[in-house]
């Protein structure tokens, strides 16, 4: 992937001798570098969105089975992220741990209220995303190709852009919730 371009720091035009103040510009986006054309396939792919419309985008790659995805999401909960509008997530399942997984991702991209059921799967209900071989695993699959063609191999991978316009990726659970949140608002 190509480097991180770094913010853009100036000085105001008359600072006082005691005090500084710094503007800081947003970068400029390339809509060839590679991390842009990454959001672009994204945007097209196989996702189901948690939150509010006006919220802050994150991208991220799940597997319903995968503990890992399961604390991201609970770490989110936990701070009423969704209800608070702090952060909006398109969560792309994929079903790389087995083909359990792969059903309910399937199940998943299909649900009438995903968020809905992925809570309640999250919280123990084994019917809320149940494992039929009659789901269509096609758009699962072209998640995974996703994954697999941008050599992405862990999950959850989350992809967003922060508040300063610069894509960021964080492979596998965020280690810092709050983090995360900061630099999208």
């Amino acid at each position: 992937m190509a480097p991180k371009p770094t913010p853009v720091v100036t000085a105001s035009a008359t600072p006082t001798p005691t005090t500084s103040t710094i503007s800081i510009q947003p970068v400029k986006v390339d809509p060839d570098s590679p991390s842009e054309k990454l959001l672009k396939i994204l945007k097209a792919g196989n996702w189901v969105e948690f939150g509010k419309p006006t919220a802050p985008l994150v991208y991220a790659f799940i597997d319903p089975e995968c503990s890992h995805c399961h604390q991201f999401i609970a770490d989110l909960r936990e701070k009423k992220s969704y209800e608070t509008s702090d952060i909006r997530t398109r969560l792309l399942p994929v079903g790389i741990m087995g083909k359990e997984s792969l059903y309910e991702a399937a199940k998943l991209i299909d649900e009438l209220h995903p968020q809905k059921a992925f809570f309640d799967h999250m919280d123990g209900d084994e019917f809320a995303l149940p494992v039929d071989e009659k789901y269509n695993i096609q758009k699962v699959q072209e998640n995974m190709a996703i994954m697999q063609d941008w050599e992405l191999d862990v999950t959850p991978f989350v992809i967003y852009r922060n508040k300063m316009g610069q894509v960021k990726i964080i492979r596998g659970r965020p280690k810092d919730i709050d983090a995360l949140l900061t630099d999208i608002k």
